[in-house]
């Protein structure tokens, strides 16, 4: 009776474990990336807090702003962030390094992750409105390094319409 009232609760926990494992976010850690966040946070003092975090299909910067910051200053943070991402360092040692390193499903498949730069301008602990990107590789290209990679972002404002290309 004992064993199969432990059987129970293993058998009923391992599905949440293993769900739990599947979301949860993993902090990216790179000096790359580390003196990157200290660059932004000392050039804009908009900047109350930076996160920079894988999910099993994205990688994710996240800006939360101090509730006096100029809407001017998130734009300029979100073209400093993709000239950052868009790199060839930050590319083969964040994305083919860890990324792939820690979601090896995504390796197998050269599945390459989504990247989001969000911001949270109003303290709720949720993205206001988020920048997003997809892998896009070229056709007739010779080399995997020659892709368009993250060329093409999207806006969404977060009410409810589809997600508008940033020209």
């Amino acid at each position: 009776m004992w064993v199969l009232r432990k059987c129970y609760w293993v058998c009923s926990l391992l599905p949440i474990v293993l769900l739990a494992g599947c979301m949860s976010y993993k902090k990216v850690t790179s000096p790359l990336v580390d003196e990157f966040r200290q660059r932004m946070l000392a050039h804009y003092s908009g900047i109350g807090h930076t996160e920079v975090m894988f999910a099993p299909t994205a990688l994710q910067f996240v800006y939360t702003m101090k509730k006096q910051h100029q809407e001017t200053e998130t734009k300029e943070i979100y073209l400093n962030t993709t000239k950052f991402v868009t790199t060839p360092s930050v590319f083969n040692e964040v994305i083919e390094g860890q990324y792939f390193q820690t979601y090896k499903f995504a390796k197998k498949a050269k599945e390459y992750p989504r990247i989001s730069i969000s911001f949270n301008v109003d303290g709720d602990k949720v993205s206001d409105y988020p920048y997003q990107s997809d892998y896009d590789e070229k056709t007739g290209s010779g080399s995997e390094h020659e892709a368009d990679g993250y060329s093409t972002w999207y806006y969404n404002n977060c009410n409810g319409e589809m997600p508008v290309e940033v020209p």
